[in-house]
């Protein structure tokens, strides 16, 4: 990426703007007179500061890059001219929307949450498989007091936090294959199914979807990842192979209708495969967890990766199952199932805390602010921790064993939804005297 691409990236609070000059930094590494990787020797340097460090992997990377068809067939001008819109709006927002109210939740607060003794959000069968929405996030006019789920029943509900009752209920006839395989912006929601294949609900209907023929039918294969983007027109589809699809709403057509498609591996060796994907608040980043427990992060501006996190003991990592950014852009969580949960700083491409969970983690969460972060575990607890505090915890239990399938945030981090596999009702975790 050039400087002069680069200039339009930046933003205050050093979000987007740095993460790709990082990105451009290490895809850049020149060669000294001394015959030393300059490049290497800096991340060599910072390597021995702190032993958990990203490796861009620049010569391999590069190398890749003329073997692979690693940059997109092309997102069209016109879309891609409405993603870098919301970006600018979202971007210019970003650091007055995650600057904490002076009401917002104390540590201590968190530590003091209870069950709240309601009859909230029920389905009819128990087991509640994804949860989304929720923790002010969104984009495309979207509140942030709607909750979807999808529950054994095969139904999508449609939750609203504040005013306490389902205002939709949907015959899906599918259910989420599991947690974060379900997402939404405004009123367009997108769901993996328990086949690997897609459901994309526009408004009060279900939508089909369409090639980029008239008549063209998509022939989707094992669908790992979705994510609706901020515009809340479009959704990025990952299968298992690698192959990232971009899809766009035709509301008047009631189709989502490819735009794009990709290869979202900068290799193509057999032997790795694409797990989950991940978006940034901001909708220019898209990260694509992999088998062999790194995370490409992929600019959709110059439709190009622009690196890959991986931890220092590679050799030991397991495929990445979950991935989430902070609101603040800055912080990325990632999940292997073995159990590790990574907090990575993407402005110096490190991992701030890596700490493996015996019991597995199902799903993540950081608060509105990025203050606090939370994790779902496959028995039953939610556990948060202060980011930059880790040691700081706060146990969410009420007895439940099945898995936590969703974790949502509440307003000033003052309540948290919670969902399990084993469970009819959407739980609101917060004080009950306040």
């Amino acid at each position: 990426m050039a400087r002069k691409e680069l200039a339009q990236w930046k933003v205050s609070d050093r979000t987007c703007g740095e993460i790709m000059q990082v990105g451009n930094e290490a895809a850049s590494t020149t060669t000294s007179s001394s015959g030393t990787t300059t490049g290497a020797n800096k991340r060599k340097r910072m390597a021995e500061e702190e032993p958990a460090m990203v490796h861009a992997e620049d010569h391999e990377m590069n190398e890749n890059v003329a073997k692979t068809d690693q940059v997109t067939s092309g997102i069209p001008d016109t879309i891609k001219k409405e993603l870098k819109d919301r970006w600018t709006v979202l971007s210019s927002e970003r650091k007055a929307k995650t600057k904490g109210s002076d009401g917002y939740a104390a540590f201590e607060d968190i530590q003091s949450f209870a069950a709240v003794k309601k009859s909230y959000h029920k389905t009819s069968v128990k087991g509640i498989l994804a949860m989304t929405g929720g923790g002010g996030r969104g984009g495309a006019g979207d509140g942030h007091d709607k909750i979807i789920t999808s529950s054994k029943d095969k139904h999508l509900y449609v939750y609203d936090w504040e005013e306490e009752k389902v205002k939709h209920n949907f015959a899906a006839k599918a259910v989420a294959g599991g947690a974060g395989l379900l997402d939404c912006v405004g009123d367009l929601v997108a769901m993996v199914d328990s086949n690997g294949g897609l459901k994309v609900l526009a408004g009060n209907k279900f939508v089909t979807l369409s090639g980029k023929g008239d008549d063209e039918d998509i022939a989707l294969d094992h669908v790992v990842g979705v994510k609706v983007h901020p515009t809340g027109r479009h959704v990025f589809v990952a299968e298992k192979s690698g192959k990232i699809w971009l899809f766009e709403l035709d509301s008047e057509n009631e189709i989502m209708k490819e735009a794009t498609t990709w290869n979202g591996l900068e290799d193509k060796s057999d032997d790795i495969s694409c797990t989950c994907v991940g978006l940034h608040p901001d909708g220019l980043i898209l990260a694509i967890g992999r088998s062999d427990g790194k995370i490409g992060l992929w600019d959709l501006n110059t439709e190009k990766l622009a690196t890959t996190l991986a931890m220092s003991n590679q050799a030991e990592s397991s495929p990445i199952t979950v991935i989430d950014f902070s609101e603040k852009g800055v912080h990325l969580a990632s999940v292997d199932d073995k159990g590790n949960v990574s907090v990575w700083d993407l402005r110096k491409q490190k991992s701030m805390i890596s700490m493996n969970i015996p019991e597995g983690v199902s799903c993540v969460s950081f608060c509105p602010i990025g203050k606090y972060f939370a994790y779902g575990t496959l028995k039953g607890q939610v556990v948060v921790t202060a980011v930059k505090d880790w040691d700081k915890k706060a146990i969410l239990s009420d007895g439940d064993k099945g898995a936590i399938s969703g974790l949502s945030w509440g307003k000033d981090a003052k309540s948290m939804a919670v969902t399990s596999t084993t469970s009819r009702v959407v739980k609101i975790w917060g004080l009950l005297d306040k």
